[in-house]
């Protein structure tokens, strides 16, 4: 008799356990409209970009997607440069741009480890 009652109190306990399962796995998820962070993957090491907290100091998207023009979302830097292309690549718009900015505003890393950190 103890032993059916264990194997009831299992029973229901997995199902309960597979209930949530599948509620966690099918309800959707909360994607905001704007990222909140970006990881970049380069062979210098990934860089972790803090969006929300560059999008609340500037305010303008424009100051980083030059091509922005208020409609819809913007693009990502990787829609137009490309990995290793010979003009105008990702790695050296992202260098020029943000270590540029964080020159001329004095805020945030410009040497390598302070970006490449991961």
């Amino acid at each position: 008799m103890n032993n059916m009652k264990g194997k009831i109190l299992a029973s229901v306990f997995m199902l309960v356990m597979l209930a949530i399962g599948i509620y966690g796995y099918t309800r959707a998820a909360n994607i905001p409209e704007t990222p909140l962070r970006i990881l970049y993957k380069t062979n210098a090491g990934k860089v972790f970009f803090d969006h929300q907290s560059h999008l609340s100091e500037l305010g303008d998207c424009t100051d980083c997607h030059h091509s922005y023009e208020g409609e819809d979302q913007p693009l990502s830097c990787a829609e137009c440069h490309e990995i290793g292309a010979e003009e105008s690549s990702r790695a050296e718009v992202l260098h020029s741009q943000c270590k540029d900015c964080h020159e001329t505003e004095k805020k945030g890393p410009v040497k390598c480890e302070g970006c490449h950190i991961m």
